[in-house]
């Protein structure tokens, strides 16, 4: 438990964030709250619809150890009758609870229904590596237009998409509009072609692996200039992609290391854009690239005299990577 003596010897340290002119803020304050005192009635409702409170308080729970006093601090509404009412930092209170905590800075807001709802979004939008999942905007902008601060329009959709993630790719944008497009029928349709994620080799480590793999520190996961396949020490063994259609060359190279170097070579494959345009297609290139790699490995295992070599220590297919917008985009499939 941090002190309220600490907290107040510190508060000129913690910062207030700085909210575009997008979301209408009438009165903006950095306070000292007393955490008894903010309703947290819509805990139940919380705003990051994939994560879940509790886990998210655990991992939190740490880091608050050490106050680090460039993170965001709570943002709380102060309603017309006095009262606070929490929009951002659910799993902190519940973190706070654990620890006994009873006061903290907070950013204090005045401000109407509908600006408080594009504050729970903007809170959250992507900051390094901790981004809402798309689900979150959906459903954010899905909430703005029940509560009907905005009619169903795509170009409705798109502006507060701007104002909630502005550092979104333009890709995930275009699916999270295809989500929307199909929760409001009356919207005028995003091709179908949006819910598909179109990869790229060179590209792959920057717009996958660091955005998305939840994996990746604790594999060390990461591939060379280019997508090329690079050697983690932390898993002893080599990492790459493969492209549908690579796999006899991502073979031959992965024997060619497990002979010359004695390490595994393991891959996670993806499929080409232009096998992307419906799921079943999708679906199938994925299993006839497995079944490519079966047959290349057959037809290697009939050039030797003294016995087939273990493939599973030659070369290691760790999975599909996500490419629609049905899929988990942290895990491969």
């Amino acid at each position: 438990m941090i002190t309220k003596k600490q907290l107040e010897r510190d508060f000129d340290k913690f910062k207030l964030p700085v909210i575009g002119e997008d979301i209408k803020i009438t009165k903006m304050t950095k306070e000292l709250v007393k955490l008894s005192e903010v309703s947290t009635d819509t805990y139940l409702k919380q705003r990051r619809q994939a994560d879940d409170i509790g886990a998210r308080a655990k991992r939190l729970k740490k880091s608050f150890e050490v106050i680090d006093y460039n993170q965001p601090i709570p943002i709380v509404r102060r309603r017309k009758d006095g009262t606070l009412s929490l929009i951002d930092a659910f799993g902190r209170f519940e973190m706070f609870d654990d620890n006994g905590q009873l006061f903290y800075p907070m950013t204090v807001v005045e401000c109407g229904g509908h600006a408080e709802q594009q504050l729970a979004g903007w809170a959250n939008r992507v900051l390094v590596k901790d981004d809402n999942s798309m689900m979150d905007n959906v459903e954010n902008i899905a909430t703005q237009v029940r509560k009907r601060y905005i009619t169903a329009t795509r170009k409705n959709f798109e502006e507060q998409l701007d104002i909630i993630e502005p550092h979104k790719p333009d890709e995930e944008k275009l699916q999270i509009l295809s989500t929307l497009v199909e929760m409001f029928p009356t919207t005028k349709p995003v091709p179908k072609a949006n819910k598909f994620i179109s990869l790229r080799t060179p590209t792959i480590m920057k717009n996958w692996v660091k955005r998305h793999f939840a994996e990746a520190d604790r594999l060390g996961f990461e591939l060379g200039p280019k997508g090329k396949t690079k050697y983690s020490e932390k898993s002893d063994c080599y990492y790459g992609v493969n492209e549908s259609g690579s796999e006899i060359r991502k073979v031959l190279s992965a024997v060619d290391r497990y002979v010359n170097k004695g390490k595994t070579t393991r891959l996670l494959s993806f499929v080409s854009s232009k096998f992307l345009t419906s799921v079943k297609s999708m679906k199938n290139k994925r299993r006839t690239t497995k079944s490519s790699f079966t047959k290349i490995q057959n037809n290697l295992d009939k050039l030797y005299e003294n016995g087939k070599p273990d493939w599973n220590k030659v070369i290691d297919q760790m999975g599909d990577i996500p490419q629609h917008t049905s899929e988990n985009r942290k895990n491969p499939i």
